[in-house]
């Protein structure tokens, strides 16, 4: 992306020929109504070509979404390893999409209709004390294993399931062996606002350079 932004401003905005001349020849050409109208001109491609490009970035960075990997083993030997989507903040993770495996069969998402919170704490014991959350629930493919995970403050912090398999579910606790966040790549704002800074820079260069040197 960079080298493509850098490539468009390096072709659009080449050095100009006023450049190339004398310091008096660049002082009359800088003081002509032809330069004034090349650098009205200028200013209008530079607002088109800057707006879009902070506008993508704004986009693009508001589009990112929180990531959080959760692997875990619970009381009945069924394993788990979770890749959920959503927003987080003050140790709870909100989830709105989750993929991965459990007991080796793929993820397939959250159960439509599940009436709880949708949350994973990612530390429990800032759940107020003797309380129960309903967690989230998600399934595998056909609903072969239907699975609730939930934090809980009740005698301490800690987690617990329902699972459901073929009709029958099984309530018990689970231990979570890792809980990580993937690297986050940062949004590109910083630096394609940046270039754009570089392409009004090269196309102001037409006009100060030339007064600069005849100063």
């Amino acid at each position: 992306m960079r080298e493509l932004i850098l490539l468009y401003v390096i072709t659009r905005y080449p050095v100009s020929p006023i450049d190339k001349q004398s310091p008096p020849q660049r002082l009359a050409a800088l003081d002509s109504p032809a330069f004034a109208r090349g650098i009205k001109k200028l200013s209008s491609s530079l607002v088109r070509t800057i707006i879009p490009i902070a506008v993508f970035a704004v986009a693009l960075a508001s589009a990112q979404a929180d990531t959080l990997t959760v692997v875990y083993t619970d009381a009945f030997s069924n394993t788990a390893s979770l890749t959920l989507t959503g927003t987080s903040s003050g140790g709870v993770f909100h989830v709105t999409g989750v993929t991965g495996t459990f007991n080796g069969a793929a993820v397939v998402g959250l159960v439509p209709g599940f009436g709880g919170s949708d949350n994973f704490y990612t530390d429990p014991s800032v759940l107020p004390a003797g309380t129960v959350d309903t967690g989230f629930e998600f399934e595998t493919a056909s609903g072969a294993a239907i699975v609730n995970l939930y934090a809980y403050n009740y005698g301490g912090p800690g987690y617990a399931t329902n699972v459901t398999i073929g009709g029958s579910t099984v309530s018990g606790a689970v231990f979570i062996s890792s809980i990580t966040s993937p690297p986050v790549t940062p949004a590109p704002t910083t630096s394609i606002l940046a270039l754009a800074g570089l392409v009004f820079i090269v196309g102001w260069r037409k006009f100060v350079v030339g007064r600069r040197l005849v100063a």
